[in-house]
């Protein structure tokens, strides 16, 4: 450990004094206490970060740990934050219901179902969501890492091996094994909601748990006309009929082919699966995640 000479430390005690008293003391008296405690965060906040020079504008922290960034994205349903652990420096997701929205009770409801699913789902190639918080304003909120890129924003600049291909499908098809036998159907498997860590498809992570039943149910019961990603929602989930593991297959399928149209090379017999996946009668697919991870298997195995 290095240590600082002595008129270093004096400068810098003479320098906090100072500060303490600009804290204290603004220039129509005495500070009040919420003031001075508001101003302590943003300089400890500036600190943290090694900033060069404090930002005239009022941070924004939240649940006193997190400070807003930048809102990434934002629809008519959700928004999502990127902020960063103020102690910490790490960086992390927050997912929350539009402030317009903040008191209706069905956007609040699937939020926090949403909260609740993914506490309970643990998997390597499930997003994983770490908390559920209140925000000051009430409105309810997710807590997960921040990945920032998904499949879709990957696949925009650049096409896949053939080996990824079969790296995606694996891992997508494991994520779903778990969620079908925690007796739910994701109900929006789509290129946007599949995570990218580090630029590594091997990594990839299933997220967006926003509409996903147990299975038997249908959107109707939480009042939802239009659910679902419509490229590659199944047939019975569009018509508003109850889902099965089998409607998440027929996503599935889709999305091979659409992988495989990103790809730099082809390969039948994954375009075959494609097609007995996406099979418009559910009787005609394989019941779950787990047969149509049998079925990859013997794809791979075929060449």
């Amino acid at each position: 450990m290095t240590v600082g000479r002595s008129e270093d430390f004096a400068e810098i005690a003479a320098r906090f004094s100072a500060l303490m008293q600009a804290l204290s003391d603004g220039p129509q008296g005495r500070r009040p206490e919420d003031e001075r405690r508001m101003l302590a965060d943003r300089i400890r906040d500036a600190l943290d970060r090694r900033e060069s020079q404090l930002n005239g504008a009022d941070p924004v922290f939240i649940a006193n740990s997190f400070s807003l960034e930048i809102i990434a994205h934002r629809s008519a349903r959700s928004e999502i934050w990127r902020v960063r652990h103020r102690d910490l420096g790490t960086p992390h997701a927050i997912k929350t219901v539009p402030a317009a929205m903040a008191d209706d009770p069905i956007a609040r409801a699937l939020l926090l179902r949403e909260g609740q699913i993914g506490l309970q789902l643990r998997h390597g190639s499930i997003a994983p969501t770490h908390a559920v918080l209140r925000l000051p304003d009430g409105r309810p909120a997710l807590l997960m890492d921040w990945i920032g890129k998904s499949l879709a924003d990957h696949l925009s600049t650049q096409a896949l091996s053939l080996r990824e291909v079969y790296s995606v499908t694996s891992a997508l098809l494991a994520a779903l094994a778990t969620t079908h036998e925690q007796g739910l159907v994701h109900c929006d498997i789509a290129p946007g909601n599949l995570l990218i860590p580090d630029e590594d498809v091997s990594k990839l992570q299933l997220a967006d748990f926003g509409i996903a039943l147990e299975v038997g149910h249908s959107h109707a019961e939480f009042e939802i006309a239009h659910a679902g990603s419509p490229d590659f929602v199944s047939p019975e989930q569009q018509a508003g009929r109850s889902v099965k593991p089998s409607s998440d297959v027929y996503a599935l399928g889709r999305l091979i082919d659409y992988l495989l149209d990103h790809a730099d090379e082809d390969t039948a017999s994954l375009r075959a699966l494609a097609r007995q996946f996406s099979k418009e009668d559910a009787g005609e697919r394989p019941a779950d995640a787990r047969s149509a991870a049998a079925l990859l298997n013997e794809a791979i195995a075929a060449g």
